[in-house]
């Protein structure tokens, strides 16, 4: 689907979506394309492939649905002003930060606020704790305990 054509100088570079693809092409000096380069693209250069990730940090956008997630638990990807951005998701949103011995937790700030699993077997003679191999309470003896 090659296109040709800059826009005038200064103007954002243009962008058309073709088979769940976006291309751009215009002027590049600052990267604003988003294929990681500076070069000039006179060209429609693909830039970003539906369920992959963007080429650029600032990819461009029309709509939220453009922007792919960042992996990490409290944030948003969202379309700003042409460009995708990642931003805190709202506070008491349900989150897991993915470590083995925490528990499902709430976003706050944009971080993942979570606890950990609490291993009480209620048995003075046991040493408990949570195993990060794989987030199981164990509950070793405690050897001489009576």
């Amino acid at each position: 689907m090659p296109r040709s054509g800059l826009p005038p100088p200064g103007e954002r570079p243009q962008y058309e979506r073709g088979e769940g693809s976006v291309y751009c092409w215009g002027y590049n000096a600052y990267g604003q394309i988003g294929d990681g380069t500076t070069a000039l693209r006179k060209f429609a250069t693909p830039v970003y492939a539906s369920n992959a990730a963007p080429f650029g940090s600032d990819l461009l956008c029309n709509v939220t649905a453009d922007c792919a997630d960042d992996g990490k638990p409290c944030t948003i990807a969202k379309c700003i002003g042409g460009t995708c951005k990642h931003v805190a998701a709202p506070n008491g949103v349900g989150c897991a930060d993915g470590a083995p011995c925490t528990t499902a937790g709430t976003c706050k700030g944009g971080k993942c606020q979570s606890k950990l699993i609490v291993c009480n077997d209620a048995n003075k003679c046991t040493a408990d704790a949570c195993a990060p191999a794989t987030g199981r309470c164990v509950h070793a003896p405690i050897g001489g305990c009576k």
